[in-house]
């Protein structure tokens, strides 16, 4: 079981990121496998960078092993 996750953070006029004012997006979704999460995952970059989100980070975190997994 998988789920995706993303660190982003707003960014400042000065097109730099803000590590004050930052946020945690997480799908709703429990994935199966992990080609699904990276797939969820791809979508979800996307979509935070579009609401003019800074992405820090990212990874689909597997609950069996406690482990991050990235792109």
């Amino acid at each position: 079981m998988f789920s995706a996750m993303v660190l982003a953070c707003v960014l400042n006029a000065d097109g730099t990121s803000d590590p004050n004012n930052c946020r945690g997006f997480v799908s709703p979704y429990i994935w199966e496998n992990v080609d699904q999460c990276m797939q969820s995952l791809q979508y979800g970059i996307a979509e935070v960078d579009n609401q003019g989100w800074a992405v820090i980070d990212y990874q689909c975190f597997n609950w069996q092993t406690k482990e991050g997994i990235t792109l």
